[in-house]
This record gives structure tokens, sequence and C-alpha cells, in this order.
């Protein structure tokens, strides 16, 4: 129900509610949504397993270095709390999304993307090995270069190199 009440709601944003407005009675004026109350509304939408997640290991994506997908400490650590959290949930379905920045053909980022879920993958993978949870839960898939932070800026191109960690 949330996921079509975001889902209206933006799409009335977005195309200036146009018929539907008119036939509902709704004025258009009161449409004006701010970015976190969009944000509010992509939070109350993410699933409970997602949320419990998040709270678990405390954030849903690792960064990677310009044209990387190489693990530091910081990175590897958070892998650790990931698996710790798989292997108190066996039943967990896990989807590691690779996303780049702009920079780059789309192949060469479709591939850089795929490296980087692999990469994690593996690590989480090699983590839970032993445990009763079964690693065919997790799946790595490439975004390649999904902008997630508009901007060009090594700051915004930073926030668009990651893995992303989403439970399903």
């Amino acid at each position: 129900m949330q996921t079509r009440l975001l889902t209206l709601v933006l799409a009335l944003v977005l195309t200036g509610c146009g018929s539907y407005c008119e036939k509902s009675g709704i004025n258009k004026k009161h449409l004006k949504v701010s970015e976190a109350e969009i944000s509010s509304l992509e939070d109350s939408v993410k699933s409970k397993a997602q949320k419990k997640f998040e709270e678990n290991v405390g954030s849903d994506r690792i960064f990677f270095r310009f044209d990387s997908n190489e693990l530091d400490k910081e990175s590897r650590d958070y892998c650790q709390k990931v698996a710790n959290y798989l292997i108190e949930n066996p039943d967990a379905k896990l989807e590691i999304q690779g996303n780049c920045d702009k920079r780059g053909s789309p192949s060469y980022n479709e591939g850089l993307g795929d490296r980087r879920a692999n990469s994690v993958l593996l690590v989480i993978k090699e983590l839970t090995q032993g445990s009763n949870f079964n690693s065919d839960n997790i799946k790595g898939v490439s975004f390649g270069a999904r902008i997630l932070v508009e901007g060009d800026t090594q700051e915004a191109y930073s926030q668009n190199r990651v893995a992303i960690f989403e439970i399903k």
C-alpha cells in the first residue's frame, strides 16, 4: 500500500497532476513536495527487513576509490557486520548492487559495477562459509553508472562509487 501511495504522489508531482487532479478535486498548488518529504516517503516504503538490516550494520552501502573494486579495511569490517547479520538471519536474501560514477563508457561502468558487486559478494561468502547461512541467497548485480547523487564534483562522484546492500 505504501509503495502505491509513494508512486502516486511522485507521479502526481512529476507530471504536474494533470487530469487526475481535476477529476479528484485536488488543488495542484498543494502538491509541492520537498526533498525531505520525498526522502521520508522513501524511508517509509523500505521493508522492515531492510530497516532491521540497516539498524544492525549501520548503513546500506560501502564506498570505493576511483576506478577500483578493492575493499579497504573499513569496507572489510563492514562486510564482517553484514556476514554476522546474515548468519543471525539465515533466511535473508541479499542483493549487492555495484555502482559507478558517470565517468567512463557505459560498457566499462557496467563491468566495473559488476566487479565491485562481486568483490563484496566473494568476501561475504567467505565470511559466512561454514555457517547456517545459504550463500546462494546472495547475488551481485551491476547498475553501472547509476546516478545516486547529482553533480560534477569529486564529492558527488565519490557518493556514486558504491555497493548498495538490499535485503530482498
